[in-house]
């Protein structure tokens, strides 16, 4: 039987890894049509210490009906002053 290698599988197991960016985003449904992100992130530079701004109103037209009045929130990146649309 062979023996294990604990350093190698740990190595392995724990060896970091670059995510694409903006892999931890997911959008939310607030209520009355505000939509939010959680865990935001810079698009540019990847820092999670975002602000949280005022929201952008849409009039995306849905699956074939009347335009649909929805709300984004922006964010603001501390590190370069970058707005997160």
């Amino acid at each position: 039987m062979e023996k294990l290698n604990v350093e190698k599988i740990l190595a392995k197991r724990f060896k970091q890894r670059k995510t694409p960016r903006n892999v931890n985003d997911k959008l939310i449904l607030l209520a009355d049509n505000y939509f939010g992100l959680i865990r935001p992130s810079c698009l540019k530079y990847g820092s999670k210490t975002v602000i949280k701004q005022e929201y952008r109103v849409k009039n995306p037209i849905l699956s074939g009906h009347k335009q649909q009045k929805i709300y984004l929130r922006r964010y603001q990146c501390k590190k370069v002053q970058n707005t997160i649309k």
